[in-house]
């Protein structure tokens, strides 16, 4: 396996604030043979500007585009990756940093592992502000032999701006699946585990992924109603225990139904249902009755 093309597809959504610094950490990179893709999702706040003077301190093929309307980050990702012509996709989203040695290390676990399709590095945390790592992600040997169950039970954490993933594996799965609005990035994993593709790791914590606050992941109940369909759709694994399946949905259903108990009574009520399919127990069937009933929480404490 050669130095192969490194296609490197980065989503921006009003990127202009931190998008700089993700792509200063691109060129930055050891590895060299890359070209990237940037793909506006509708917004117009001169990230376009910012990638064009990017463009001119880079010798790599730089592409920008940009669509007319916001269509979300699972279609804006893969626009950028059908559009890439590497044997191998490399993700970042646009307020995210590599080190400088990321993608070797990715290319290099490749090498190693040719029987792989997904490569990923470890991660870590930081600040919106200060850039200051709060968090190192440690993937122990346990967790590491349980995968994909680790996975599955969220032992096994993956970073989107972490995974290169070959052109094959990317084709068969078709993408990322654009009816998520929020944990795409997990049904990507799921499904490209249950398609029988190999994952490794660099072992290496590469990836600087930034809290921002601002974005998708404060939306608890997107995230939460997101999860448990993902998880639902997760039935047929056959290398997930049963228990473990129904388990983990039924109380991703009934998260759901908690917290959209006040803001969306439908959508609380569909929830409940759905939980008590995969599996009924006293608290299931509580929650159940408040919502049905709808007794204030207060009174039940009382």
């Amino acid at each position: 396996m050669t130095n192969l093309l490194i296609s490197i597809c980065i989503p921006a959504y009003n990127a202009a604030v931190f998008i700089e610094d993700t792509l200063q950490s691109v060129k930055n990179q050891t590895y060299i043979n890359w070209e990237l893709i940037v793909v506006e999702d509708g917004s117009d706040d001169g990230t376009i500007s910012i990638v064009e003077k990017f463009d001119k301190r880079v010798d790599q093929k730089v592409v920008y585009y940009k669509n007319k309307e916001n269509i979300g980050l699972s279609a804006t990702r893969n626009i950028a990756a059908f559009k890439s012509k590497g044997a191998w996709i490399a993700f970042v989203d646009s307020d995210d940093i590599w080190h400088p040695n990321h993608l070797e290390s990715l290319f290099k676990t490749a090498r190693q592992n040719i029987n792989c399709d997904f490569i990923h590095s470890g991660f870590n945390f930081f600040d919106e502000d200060y850039k200051q790592p709060f968090y190192e992600q440690n993937l122990s040997e346990k967790v590491l032999n349980s995968f994909p169950i680790s996975l599955y039970t969220g032992e096994y954490r993956i970073q989107p701006s972490s995974i290169m993933v070959s052109q094959k594996l990317y084709i068969a799965v078709n993408g990322f699946d654009e009816n998520y609005r929020s944990i795409e990035d997990l049904n990507f994993y799921f499904r490209s585990c249950e398609k029988g593709f190999k994952f490794a790791f660099t072992g290496l914590n590469t990836c600087h992924y930034r809290r921002n606050i601002k974005g998708l992941t404060s939306h608890s109940l997107n995230m939460a109603f997101y999860s448990a369909k993902a998880y639902t759709e997760t039935l047929n694994w056959k290398d997930i225990p049963q228990k473990i399946k129904l388990t983990k949905i039924a109380d991703l259903w009934l998260s759901t139904a908690r917290l959209a108990r006040s803001s969306n009574p439908v959508l609380a009520k569909e929830a409940i249902k759905k939980a008590i399919q995969h599996r009924v127990n006293i608290y299931i069937l509580a929650f159940m009755f408040l919502i049905y009933f709808k007794i204030p929480l207060k009174k039940i404490k009382a």
